[in-house]
């Protein structure tokens, strides 16, 4: 509502009427509709202030902010512990070995591919 009282006035300040009565009767037009704003805003304000919806709002906001901080924290944290406890690097080098192990098995069974008996290949598949 309020930006259709400025919207109003805007039209009234780019009225191209040289008629001093029309543009007399905007401008009161236009301190009518700013009248009657101010009024509805008082009104949703005073509304809003005996509610209590104000400070609740407040509140919820406050209560959002401390859980994603809390959350952050907890990320931060477990980052932290995952870093220092080497898990990624023990997993990591647990894969490195278990791909050269599994290269140096394949090349084997290239040079000497009678050392693995048949059968057994088809049980491990």
């Amino acid at each position: 509502m309020l930006l259709s009282v400025f919207v109003y006035i805007k039209q009234c300040m780019l009225s191209t009427s040289s008629d001093p009565e029309e543009v007399a009767k905007k401008v009161k037009d236009a301190a009518k509709i700013i009248r009657e704003t101010s009024s509805t805003v008082r009104e949703t304000v005073r509304e809003f202030h005996e509610s209590g919806a104000i400070p609740e709002i407040a509140e919820a906001v406050q209560e959002a902010a401390i859980a994603a901080q809390d959350t952050a924290t907890e990320i931060r944290d477990t980052a932290m512990e995952v870093r220092d406890s080497n898990v990624v690097a023990n997993t990591a080098r647990a894969v490195e070995e278990t791909a050269t192990t599994t290269g140096e098995t394949v090349k084997q069974y290239k040079i000497q591919p009678n050392r693995f008996p048949r059968q057994h290949l088809k049980h491990s598949r």
